[in-house]
């Protein structure tokens, strides 16, 4: 005959289940940690982007500015006729009236061309940036109009000699 015998052993767990559930709450912390690293990494990586693309935007902008005006001074010097040291003349008050004036060189440039297409030459132009700037400046208009107006004018600001 068939007989069941039922043995029941007891034992304490409770020091395991404080274990796995310890052990649970360090995986979720480790898992928010991990997380929270991984954002931290992706936002610096998302800034540093950002910031080379601004410098590189910012170097690029300075570049192109930088050959905006060498281009505007070589108009100029064809405009004018003038030599190679005339030209260096003229770019080095283009370049000292950028910083002196509230126009930059390369605007200073754009007016030395209006003048050279007005048949100023290099020393009348050097001479009549000044003036001529002083005057857009005062009238708030634009260098070019002002150029205009000042070369069909016999005005004592800008004076043009006889070539």
């Amino acid at each position: 005959m068939e007989q069941n015998i039922l043995v029941k052993i007891g034992g304490d767990i409770s020091g395991l289940s404080q274990s796995l559930s310890q052990a649970g709450s360090q995986l979720s912390q480790f898992t928010r940690d991990t997380q929270a690293g991984f954002q931290a990494v992706g936002t610096a990586g998302k800034w540093i982007t950002g910031a080379g693309a601004a410098l590189a935007g910012g170097l690029g902008m300075a570049v192109k500015t930088a050959m905006n005006f060498e281009t505007q001074m070589s108009r100029v010097g064809a405009l004018s006729g003038a030599t190679d040291k005339e030209l260096t003349s003229l770019t080095d008050t283009a370049k000292h009236l950028g910083n002196t004036t509230v126009f930059s060189a390369s605007q200073a440039a754009d007016g030395m061309a209006f003048l050279a297409m007005a048949g100023y030459k290099t020393n009348d132009i050097i001479s009549a940036m000044p003036g001529l700037l002083n005057m857009a400046a005062a009238g708030q208009t634009e260098l070019g109009e002002t150029a205009d107006i000042t070369s069909k004018q016999d005005c004592s600001v800008v004076e043009k000699s006889a070539a």
